[in-house]
């Protein structure tokens, strides 16, 4: 896609994740291939979203009142619109660093996600979610 940040260990998370919760159903999702409506339709059945900081976690607005956003920043990049857009909404919300591991001369970045205690905590107050 046209994202300016990518995450370096994607499949090594997904897979973190699905072993960690084989029960529930986890998902990445480039919103920039997909039409407006079905982004809306994705963030609306969302209870956990986790992304690196950028104008695509506007999506935000739709989330389930009973969601969290992990929402991960580059080292030494902070910006807290989206922390208040979730306070507002009364949603949870957690910010974490991820740690840069290239920087391109077209200032793309990709970035190394480490998962923490905050997915446990989160996944468990979500007895909810639909089995896979």
């Amino acid at each position: 896609g046209i994202a300016d940040r990518a995450i370096s260990n994607e499949t090594q998370l997904m897979e973190y994740l699905r072993v960690l919760y084989p029960s529930h159903v986890i998902e990445v999702v480039a919103f920039e291939g997909l039409p407006f409506r079905q982004q809306l339709e994705q963030i609306a059945r969302t209870d956990l979203l986790i992304s690196i900081h950028g104008a695509g976690n506007v999506h935000v607005l739709f989330l389930p009142n009973h969601a969290t956003m992990v929402e991960y920043f580059p080292t030494h990049f902070h910006r807290f619109r989206f922390a208040y857009l979730s306070s507002c909404l009364g949603l949870d919300y957690r910010l974490r660093m991820a740690t840069i591991v290239e920087t391109r001369a077209d200032k793309k970045i990709a970035v190394q996600l480490t998962p923490d205690a905050t997915y446990e905590c989160c996944f468990k107050k979500m007895p909810h979610l639909p089995k896979q």
